[in-house]
């Protein structure tokens, strides 16, 4: 597993837009929903070398070493969100995804 980057450390954090609803009246859906976009923002943080350091419900946190990786990491996340099938009753998932860089400190 790679290491967190240390000293300056831009982070993203994402967050499915409307996903209580889309649970509350589809739930089977959306688990096959979440997972394909587990895969798919998963994959577009670790090919721009960012490691995924939280999961929490339906929104990830990640870590990178620059500013320009992070950026290309949800460029990428968000073209490859409005492409292939998904379930009917979700549709494409619209994610919030926000980075900042700042000072990083590793704690337990």
């Amino acid at each position: 597993m790679p290491e967190l980057p240390t000293g300056t450390v831009t982070f993203l954090f994402t967050d499915i837009e409307g996903s209580t609803r889309l649970w509350e009246d589809h739930r089977a859906a959306m688990g096959v929903a979440l997972a394909r976009h587990d895969a798919i923002v998963e994959e577009a943080i670790t090919s721009h070398g960012g490691l995924v350091f939280s999961k929490m419900g339906d929104g990830m946190a990640a870590a990178f070493a620059s500013p320009q990786d992070a950026i290309a990491a949800v460029l990428v996340a968000q073209l490859k969100l409005t492409e292939g099938t998904w379930p009917a009753e979700t549709g494409p998932l619209r994610v919030r995804m926000g980075i900042h860089t700042g000072e990083g400190v590793l704690v337990e």
